[in-house]
């Protein structure tokens, strides 16, 4: 038996451990991830040496647990030693070479760093060029970088990014995908961002009537589309200016959605958002008017 046959229970082992360390972090047990990983990883690199693959998985797994903490300088110090490692021994499209140089760059955004965003786009680019303008990796990166670009203003880079996405998973996964519903209410929060409501209005109503069709044909949805309706009906009130029917919306989302399957956090995620920037800029009610003897009474008269 050779060295891999007479090491596979151990690597069993070693995987269950890292499958463990993810409940742990989904648990907020982040020391005893921490620790399996380590573990895990320090196995590896005894048995295989730094540039095996299953080295490199584990030195993955451990630096996505401090960035599932926001211990981004430590991340980013696994990711790099896991970039310089594959770039030593692997060629620059191999799926670990992309891996961690996506992870380096999203933990280098996190940081704020000054080469962040330009990393961010050449990574983007990697994928395009290495995996395909259409692959399902590709444009999930699309989507990830599409949003970050979107939260730091680079409205330019952003619209390049998430039009490219939201064209192509229409196109490949059609709208019964849900990443296709989240790409185009982000491709509009794109637009009201930028004043143009118009655009934004268009690609919501659009989305709506899609979700419609969804809505009265048998579909194998992997979320309740009628929630989905409830939330791009409240985004397109909030586009619109209607303040208070969207509040009511976005309340009703939640409230419907209490139950809902994780695929929807993140509408959940933006409604709980929309709903507080309605309450922080809702005008103050004017003050009561406050009878004569209120007033004499406030004076001590």
């Amino acid at each position: 038996m050779d060295n891999q046959g007479t090491l596979r229970p151990q690597k069993i082992c070693w995987q269950m451990a890292c499958s463990l360390g993810y409940v742990y972090i989904t648990l907020r047990r982040f020391e005893e991830a921490e620790r399996l990983f380590y573990q895990a990883l320090q196995a590896c690199e005894t048995h295989f040496g730094t540039h095996h693959h299953d080295t490199l998985h584990h030195l993955l797994c451990a630096g996505n647990c401090f960035l599932s903490q926001g211990k981004y300088q430590r991340a980013a110090q696994l990711f790099q030693k896991a970039a310089d490692t594959c770039a030593k021994v692997l060629n620059p499209g191999d799926p670990w070479a992309l891996k961690s140089r996506l992870l380096l760059a999203l933990s280098c955004t996190a940081m704020k760093r000054d080469n962040a965003m330009s990393l961010l786009q050449q990574v983007a680019n990697d994928y395009k060029r290495f995996r395909g303008p259409e692959s399902i990796e590709t444009l999930d990166v699309l989507y990830t970088a599409g949003r970050i670009f979107l939260a730091r203003g680079n409205f330019q880079e952003a619209e390049d990014m998430l039009q490219t996405a939201y064209a192509s998973h229409i196109r490949v996964f059609g709208w019964e995908n849900l990443k296709s519903v989240m790409l185009s209410f982000t491709l509009a929060d794109l637009y009201w961002r930028q004043q143009r409501i118009q655009e934004a209005r268009h690609i919501l109503e659009a989305t709506l009537d899609h979700q419609s069709s969804i809505l009265s044909s048998p579909s194998s949805y992997p979320a309740k589309p009628d929630l989905v309706a409830i939330f791009i009906s409240a985004r397109l009130l909030h586009v619109k200016g209607n303040m208070g029917e969207a509040k009511s919306a976005y309340q009703d989302f939640l409230t419907a959605s209490h139950d809902a399957p994780s695929s929807l956090a993140s509408f959940q995620h933006a409604a709980t958002e929309a709903l507080q920037r309605i309450i922080r800029e809702a005008p103050c009610p004017p003050r009561l008017m406050t009878s004569p003897e209120s007033e004499l009474n406030s004076t001590g008269e």
